[in-house]
């Protein structure tokens, strides 16, 4: 949908409320992750000014550089979203404000299915968020983490940096015996708390190359019928000598 279109149907106007994901670096390099409710101050065909009141610490002051920005908004049940350029940003000791550029055309709609395999061992990985809800941005943002479960369609993994829902990311790992780089590309489905100071994120797989995809799909049937074959394969070596059957 064009933004005109949105501007002359009054889906967005001053008062209404929108939602913007940020992200971007801090001073020291780490990922900066932001999700909240702004209201549109300004909106014209050119620009977007979108402000969020706070009380305590300023929501974006670790802020260091912008990657993207994500808005989005409802209006009747539909969802809304697009990605805009950051221009300016402007803070009091109550209210932040950011000056956005209009978008060209906004997206439209509403956007697990295999078993998750616990691994053996955690797994490094590479994480380089690409953009959010399907679409992807020219600005990414790398960080690190731990996979600890797999499956052909998603995985989980541990990471101190804190993500939110929606996020698209590039995950690049080495999936043991094998010592090829796989790379697939997920979106945050879930966050929750892993510890004081780390993250659980699972995230489900939207796109692979099929070669990776069937390696996966190996992988994880191979660790299901090893888990299968576990207990029985314990209680047979637990029998007697005596109750073992003649070979």
């Amino acid at each position: 949908m064009k933004w005109a279109r949105v501007l002359e149907a009054g889906l967005l106007e001053c008062g209404s409320e929108c939602r913007l994901i940020v992200v971007g670096e801090t001073k020291d390099g780490q990922p900066f992750c932001y999700e909240d409710r702004f209201t549109v101050q300004k909106i014209g065909p050119d620009t977007l000014v979108a402000g969020l009141a706070y009380h305590t610490i300023h929501p974006l002051e670790k802020l260091h550089h912008i990657g993207f920005v994500e808005l989005s908004f409802r209006h009747r049940g539909m969802l809304y979203y697009t990605f805009v350029d950051f221009v300016q940003l402007e803070s009091t000791k109550q209210q932040c404000v950011l000056t956005l550029s209009a978008p060209d055309t906004v997206q439209v709609g509403e956007r697990r299915s295999a078993p998750r395999i616990p691994l053996p061992s955690r797994i490094p990985i590479t994480c380089r968020i690409v953009g959010v809800r399907g679409e992807k941005s020219p600005q990414t943002v790398v960080f690190h983490g731990q996979m600890i479960e797999l499956s052909a369609g998603g995985v989980a993994f541990i990471t101190t940096a804190r993500l939110i829902e929606a996020l698209l990311l590039e995950l690049t790992f080495l999936l043991p015996p094998s010592s090829d780089m796989l790379t697939v590309t997920c979106e945050v489905v879930r966050v929750g708390p892993f510890g004081s100071d780390s993250y659980r994120i699972a995230a489900k797989i939207v796109s692979c190359p099929s070669e990776t995809a069937d390696r996966l799909q190996r992988y994880c049937q191979a660790a299901e019928r090893q888990q299968e074959a576990g207990p029985q394969s314990g209680a047979r070596s637990s029998r007697s000598p005596s109750s073992m059957p003649n070979t």
